[in-house]
């Protein structure tokens, strides 16, 4: 009895209480790429909005990786703990931070592919 009660607690909280995705409150953004450079094990990657780590990764060997998290309406930025030298990017609108270790990403930008990432 004990066991169904529970059970059907949340069964009813997966119905009833389950996620909304259509509300912008729900938003997320999605950065895939690939980072060229020596000592990749030693790579560190952020995604940082409104000053808070939303998501973390590290890169395969290969430098690909793809992070992601939770994104209000302000700007993002990815960053490494390695100064970037250059970047390319699938969208226009990006850049590099003043101390070269962010990408900054608009804030209309939820998904994005930074082809090759030169660390310095």
């Amino acid at each position: 009895m004990k066991y169904s009660v529970i059970f059907c607690f949340f069964l009813f909280l997966t119905v009833f209480v389950g996620c909304d995705r259509a509300n912008e409150n729900n938003s997320r953004i999605y950065v895939e790429g690939k980072i060229v450079g020596s000592n990749l094990d030693e790579v560190f990657i952020s995604i940082i909005n409104n000053n808070f780590v939303i998501g973390e990764a590290r890169p395969e060997s290969s430098g690909s990786f793809v992070v992601s998290g939770p994104k209000d309406s302000s700007v993002s930025s990815l960053k490494l703990n390695k100064k970037i030298k250059s970047f390319s990017a699938s969208k226009p609108g990006c850049q590099i931070s003043a101390d070269a270790y962010k990408i900054i990403i608009p804030n209309e930008i939820t998904y994005i592919v930074l082809n090759e990432i030169i660390l310095q």
